[in-house]
């Protein structure tokens, strides 16, 4: 399914970039021009970051921060972050 009509980018080819090593909406700006024209398509987009990446790790749950990189949200991560802060 055509997920970026302006640069003519599907599903499919998101999914692949993500498997090669892109880990964020900007990486796949980056590599792929998605949601560098109208925009239209980044709220899909993310999504697919979102779900890839989760199914990919366990379906752990996913934090979005402002800056649109994805970082898994896991026991650990969080009790690294705690422990960092103190």
């Amino acid at each position: 399914m055509y997920i970026c009509l302006c640069h003519a980018v599907t599903d499919s080819t998101i999914k692949e970039a993500i498997n090669n090593g892109a880990s964020s909406v900007q990486d796949l700006k980056d590599e792929l021009n998605v949601a560098t024209c109208c925009g239209r398509c980044l709220n899909e987009v993310s999504n697919i970051v979102e779900n890839h990446i989760q199914q990919q790790t366990n379906n752990e749950p996913a934090i979005w921060f402002d800056n649109a990189q994805l970082f898994t949200h896991s026991h650990m991560f969080h009790k690294q972050t705690l422990v960092k802060q103190q």
